[in-house]
């Protein structure tokens, strides 16, 4: 899912940068994701069946384990069901060149 969306994301950019060439006195330049986790720190043990994941980044959208979120002024908070044992996320943020990854694991007692 997530790839799809960022293949249609190059696309776009690849055309907008053909129909735009040579209109500019200098060149955009492409924006570096940033992103950032501010909880739950890796290593978190708990008891909750439910916990939210929070941070920053400075592009729209974010994925979850491939589920799409929406950013609202550079901030996420997505809340996710915790299975019994080990889970994993693993966070992508990108321009459609250059994708950010952050990977986090909580374990559910």
């Amino acid at each position: 899912m997530y790839h799809g969306y960022m293949k249609r994301v190059v696309a776009s950019l690849a055309l907008l940068f053909l129909l735009g060439a040579g209109c500019s006195a200098s060149p955009t330049p492409l924006v570096t994701p940033e992103l950032r986790l501010e909880g739950p720190a890796g290593g978190t043990i708990t008891t909750e069946s439910e916990i939210e994941i929070v941070g920053t980044t400075n592009m729209n959208d974010v994925f979850v384990n491939d589920e799409h979120h929406s950013v609202t002024a550079g901030r996420f908070a997505i809340p996710v069901r915790l299975l019994n044992g080990e889970n994993r996320f693993t966070l992508l943020s990108g321009n459609g060149f250059t994708t950010t990854t952050v990977i986090v694991v909580v374990t559910r007692q």
